[in-house]
């Protein structure tokens, strides 16, 4: 949202983003690009589609652990 004309990143920039391998984000990124959440531009970068936008703008928000916990009592 910062940069949206430099909006991408690269598969290297998800691993030390998410501190994951790229093996473990294949699956992911997979599934994003099958709901056409993200796309894979010409120079083989990633960039959030308007329907990743919004898929991510309604998704329910994780709560604190601590309010979580509280909850639960």
């Amino acid at each position: 949202m910062r940069q949206p004309d430099n909006a991408e990143v690269t598969i290297r920039d998800l691993e030390e983003l998410l501190g994951l391998e790229k093996e473990h984000l294949t699956f992911t990124i997979w599934y994003l690009r099958e709901k056409s959440f993200v796309v894979r531009s010409d120079n083989g970068r990633f960039a959030i589609t308007a329907a990743g936008v919004d898929a991510y703008e309604s998704a329910e928000a994780p709560q604190p652990y601590t309010k979580a916990v509280a909850q639960l009592h």
